[in-house]
């Protein structure tokens, strides 16, 4: 199951990365828990699948902030439009 899971993830990477052509790809949420299952055979879907000159300077890492990217993330945004001038 994990490798079908690395997989699927490795495919919408090929599809975002051929789309965007990004330095970086940041993933965050619950799946940072299981990153070091996935990250190997996700990376290698996306290459397998992406186009060459896309993935040859890409990397794939996980948030900084892990789970909490997204709590955090939408705390920071209620911050800023509370300090924002009216």
């Amino acid at each position: 199951m994990i490798e079908d899971v690395a997989a699927a993830l490795g495919i919408g990477l090929a599809g975002l990365a051929n789309a965007f052509n990004p330095s970086v790809i940041v993933l965050g949420g619950g799946m940072i828990a299981a990153w070091d299952l996935l990250h190997e055979r996700m990376a290698a879907e996306m290459r397998r699948r992406a186009f060459a000159a896309v993935t040859a300077g890409l990397e794939v890492v996980p948030a900084r902030l892990g789970d909490d990217a997204g709590v955090l993330g939408a705390a920071r945004l209620v911050l800023d439009r509370d300090a924002a001038p009216a």
